[in-house]
């Protein structure tokens, strides 16, 4: 293979490593490069038995067939796994035409796409996952040869490389992608922004607080308020935390944001994002501001049916415990209920001997420490 053919090839290894969707082009260029039909790279679960990831030049065929059902039965497959001298293969060494006429695998499958012979490779192995590559010839192209080895071994290295950096990109991928999950349940929002408001990321609720456009907004893709007032104030607040000076407060700043639909006001904290925290949802740079939202309207607390199980509470314990919480008072709830005001003391004098709390404010305090996610979210006054 000529230098500038091989320099194409390994450039095309190593950007499919990065973008997964380039491995059609680099393994079309190494079946073009070996001589051979195609060339095929895979990551084999061991944990499952089954296919994770799958490439193939264009001229491959069967690769559903392969996935759910003969991948498991692949006699190469298996041996590549395990053999050593670096975990290369040339089939024809292990697998004669006896072996071949008896074999399900090549009878219904490898020889029905015109794939007889295998030259390939076991790139990595751990105890969750191996990755494969191989080159595929016909049986009129015949066996791989020593010059096929030669080469296949100068390439080897780069292949090993590339899925060293494909598992780790995927593992940083599905990192982060377990973090934005994570961000999602919680119970406020969260935004990150630059110095000049440029929004970063948002998690769920963060994004729901902007979309309502009842007082904070994204407007071209930067924070801001619908109060001219507090706009400049909101700018001003984000340069200084991105741009802490004279000690400023490491714990933030509060701001208060009106809304034009006249609920209260959310509650935003305002702080520096530590350099190290700067990849909360995606990719930040330079000083970053974390900013954190509350909706006094929206006060999370854990559902009723976890509360009864919690604290052993009857029905209407919980209804009375989640009312308490809302600010309700004792005539408010026996309205709402329609029971009597002794009635719902008698559940209070109850939920306080269940709980180990003396006063109702006690009681409320213990309630709205109790941890839940947004997906199970009840709002105070829900049953």
């Amino acid at each position: 293979m000529r230098d500038h053919r091989a320099e194409s090839l390994i450039g095309l290894i190593y950007d499919a490593a990065c973008d997964q969707s380039r491995w059609r082009d680099a393994l079309q260029t190494l079946a073009d490069a070996s001589g051979s039909l195609c060339a095929t790279y895979f990551v084999w679960r061991k944990d499952v038995s089954a296919l994770g990831f799958f490439a193939a030049s264009p001229d491959y065929m069967g690769e559903d067939i392969y996935r759910l059902h003969y991948g498991a039965l692949d006699p190469r497959r298996r041996l590549v796994e395990h053999v050593p001298g670096g975990g290369l293969l040339r089939c024809h060494e292990h697998f004669d035409e006896g072996f071949v006429r008896q074999s399900e695998f090549y009878q219904d499958f490898a020889l029905r796409h015109g794939r007889r012979f295998l030259l390939g490779a076991r790139l990595a192995r751990t105890d969750e996952f191996a990755a494969f590559a191989g080159l595929h010839r016909t049986p009129e192209q015949g066996p791989f040869d020593d010059n096929d080895l030669s080469f296949f071994e100068r390439v080897k290295p780069h292949l090993e490389r590339a899925a060293q950096i494909q598992n780790r990109m995927n593992e940083i991928e599905g990192a982060g992608r377990a973090a934005n999950a994570v961000l999602d349940q919680l119970t406020f929002g969260i935004l990150t922004a630059d110095k000049t408001g440029r929004i970063l990321s948002a998690n769920r609720l963060g994004q729901g607080v902007l979309a309502s456009g009842d007082g904070l907004v994204a407007r071209g893709g930067r924070l801001t308020v619908t109060h001219e007032d507090m706009a400049c104030r909101l700018a001003e607040t984000l340069r200084s935390s991105t741009e802490p000076r004279d000690g400023m407060a490491r714990k933030g700043v509060t701001l208060l944001i009106e809304r034009p639909s006249g609920k209260a006001p959310f509650r935003l904290l305002i702080a520096p994002l530590p350099e190290s925290g700067n990849n909360l949802l995606e990719e930040a740079k330079g000083a970053t501001a974390l900013i954190l939202i509350t909706d006094p309207e929206r006060i999370a607390t854990v559902p009723g049916d976890h509360l009864r199980s919690i604290f052993r509470l009857t029905k209407g314990e919980a209804q009375v415990a989640l009312a308490m919480v809302a600010g309700k008072t004792a005539d408010e709830i026996a309205e709402e209920r329609g029971v009597s005001v002794g009635t719902v003391r008698t559940q209070l004098k109850a939920l306080l001997q269940k709980t180990g709390t003396d006063r109702q404010a006690e009681l409320v305090r213990l309630l709205l420490t109790i941890p839940t996610v947004a997906t199970e979210l009840q709002w105070p006054g829900s049953s």
